[in-house]
Parts: structure tokens; C-alpha cells; sequence
């Protein structure tokens, strides 16, 4: 990640993760310099060339800082890189946002897909458990198909024949008549069509 140039700042000692450098004002800036001054200066670090380097360094991040122009440009690019530090964040939280969103569909989806099987699953055991009833009632001995009752034959007034009392029904004579169907029908067949009611 980008990092905000405070080099200046920790220079003269100011802690950047303690206090908003964009916050402080000359008289901080001052403040620091001076602490920091006392610390690095020659005079209190006679032979230590090390403090006399830092001791040249914070002078020159004094000077820095108190030129409002130069302060100016090194603060604005501490504000640019928070302001993309931010967006990225921001990006960041939407991605794991839209992740988390995709997860909770994907979960839904599948759930709803187990449902839908389960449904199913419960349809299908429904109707074996109907086909089997309905098979089971076909067994039955008293579940048999019954014969639909056949129409009862009309009758004329009372006459003989040697057909017995199928002589009596209408439409006998002519069903046997040869002139009639060009065959003598046989009677089991004219039994049948009565019976079916063909023959009314």
C-alpha cells in the first residue's frame, strides 16, 4: 500500500501515527524543532559525526515546513495518497460486499434447488404409494370390474315360438328371417346383440 511521505515530519520527532500532521500548526512545527535541535546539536554531541548530520537534517525539514509553498505541496500529496488509500478501501468493502451478495444467491439457489428435488422427490413417492393403493384395490376380490347390466329385452304380447322366449323379443323373426340378412343367424349371435343392445 502507498505510503504517505512524512519523512519531514518524523525528522523533527513529530509521531505521524500519533497526531494528523495535517493538522499542526507553525507553532508545533516550531516546538518540535527546537526539542529536536537540542537533542542533535553539535555543541551537545561534540566528535559524534552522526549528530551532526541529523542535527543538518532537521534544520533543513524546519525550513521545509515553515515555507508555506513547500509545506503546501508535501501536504497535498499526503491528502492524495489518503484519498486513494480510501478509495481502494471503499473498493475494497464493495468488493467483499458483492462476494458476501454472490455467496448469500449462490446458497438461496442451491437451497431452493434442494427444495424443488425435495418436492419432487415427495410428488413421486405420492403417487407410487396411489398407483400401489390402486393396485392393491384391483386385487381385491370384491373390487372385480362388474359387468355393465345389459338392457332388458322388450317383449311383445304373449306368442308362441319354437325359439322359446326369445321368440317374443322384437326384431327376432326378422333378424333370422333369410330374407332379411341373406343367412340363417345363429342364435347365440342374435343373444349377443340383444344383450349389447344392437338389436333394439
Amino acid at each position: 500500500m502507498e505510503e504517505e511521505d512524512v519523512a519531514l515530519y518524523e525528522t523533527l520527532g513529530l509521531d505521524p501515527d500519533a497526531t494528523d500532521v495535517l493538522t499542526l500548526t507553525d507553532r508545533d512545527i516550531s516546538r518540535a524543532y527546537r526539542k529536536a535541535a537540542l537533542k542533535w546539536h553539535p555543541d551537545k554531541n561534540q566528535g559524534d559525526a552522526q549528530a551532526a548530520t541529523k542535527f543538518s537534517e532537521v534544520f533543513s525539514a524546519y525550513e521545509t515546513l515553515t515555507s508555506p509553498p513547500e509545506r503546501a505541496k508535501i501536504d497535498a500529496a499526503i491528502r492524495a495518497v489518503r484519498s486513494r488509500r480510501e478509495r481502494f478501501q471503499k473498493l475494497d468493502e464493495s468488493r467483499k460486499q458483492l462476494k458476501s451478495e454472490l455467496y448469500r444467491r449462490e446458497a438461496e439457489a442451491n437451497a431452493t434447488a434442494k427444495q424443488k428435488v425435495n418436492l419432487n422427490n415427495a410428488a413421486l413417492k405420492r403417487m407410487q404409494r396411489e398407483i400401489e393403493r390402486l393396485r392393491q384395490e384391483a386385487l381385491r376380490p370384491d373390487a372385480m370390474a362388474k359387468p355393465h347390466p345389459a338392457r332388458k329385452p322388450r317383449y311383445k304380447p304373449e306368442s308362441s315360438s319354437s325359439a322359446g322366449e326369445w321368440a317374443n323379443v322384437v326384431g327376432y323373426e326378422e333378424f333370422r328371417s333369410p330374407s332379411s340378412s341373406g343367412n340363417n343367424i345363429d342364435f347365440d349371435i342374435f343373444e349377443q346383440a340383444v344383450l349389447s343392445g344392437t338389436n333394439p
